[in-house]
């Protein structure tokens, strides 16, 4: 019988995926060796060196808290209830995960790329496709999300390549899979007892194919803003 072990925070490796941008194929080599290690003996694993600017995840954090900490009546000017492409604000309680289940005790707020109303999968009524819903009172959110998706989908191309790499598969094995991306950037302030209501830290930055996801929002452990965790369940 399989039993789950327990692993400390403290034991999870720091990943520096810097050789991934290196013109050497050595070192990027080296960097899927280790991205595989943490994968088959962790499970999961940090990274650093991976060119998010700390200033912009400083700004998303400001914009992320400022936007939640407006009026309920301001919030639901953009509630996702509102949008046919899953984006805008999702409301406390607004989400259960199982039937039967308590409602999640978070807030959200979803984002993604932009596609014109004449998109043909726009006009198909495609999932997760469509325009975006912005906050008129915070006029810095929009740029600074949007900035913040599209930095996180660079690096979520920088990292499949690593996978690849990790499974000795060609280096852009992946590719195909991270150009025109149905992404998300998922911004949450969660709220559980004995817990304040402040977003704190990045939270996990998943690359999935055909479905890049950045998250930040609110845990109670604050976290280097230099260091990404990310779980090895995303690695095909």
């Amino acid at each position: 019988m399989l039993e789950a072990a327990r692993v400390s925070q403290a034991s999870l490796p720091v990943i520096d995926i810097g050789g991934l941008s290196s013109s050497k194929l050595s070192d990027r080599e080296s960097v899927g060796a280790r991205l595989r290690a943490a994968c088959l003996h962790n499970g999961f694993f940090y990274i650093s060196n991976h060119g998010v600017a700390e200033a912009l995840v400083a700004d998303v954090f400001s914009e992320a808290a400022a936007f939640f900490d407006l009026a309920p009546e301001q919030k639901a000017e953009v509630e996702k209830s509102r949008s046919k492409a899953n984006r805008g604000y999702e409301p406390l309680q607004g989400q259960t995960l199982e039937p039967g289940a308590p409602p999640d005790l978070k807030e959200g707020y979803y984002v993604g790329p932009e596609h014109v109303a004449d998109d043909p999968r726009v006009i198909a009524g495609m999932f997760n496709h469509g325009a975006n819903q912005w906050p008129a009172a915070r006029p810095r959110f929009k740029p600074v999300m949007e900035d913040y998706l599209a930095v996180m989908l660079d690096l979520s191309a920088r990292m499949m390549a690593g996978v690849a790499l990790s499974l000795d598969l060609p280096e852009d094995y992946f590719a195909s899979y991270c150009t025109d991306a149905m992404a998300v950037a998922t911004g949450r302030r969660r709220r559980a007892a004995g817990m304040g209501s402040g977003v704190r830290r990045l939270d996990p930055c998943r690359t999935r194919t055909r479905n890049l996801r950045g998250q930040f929002g609110r845990h109670d452990r604050p976290l280097d803003q230099r260091q990404i965790p990310l779980d090895a369940a995303s690695c095909p």
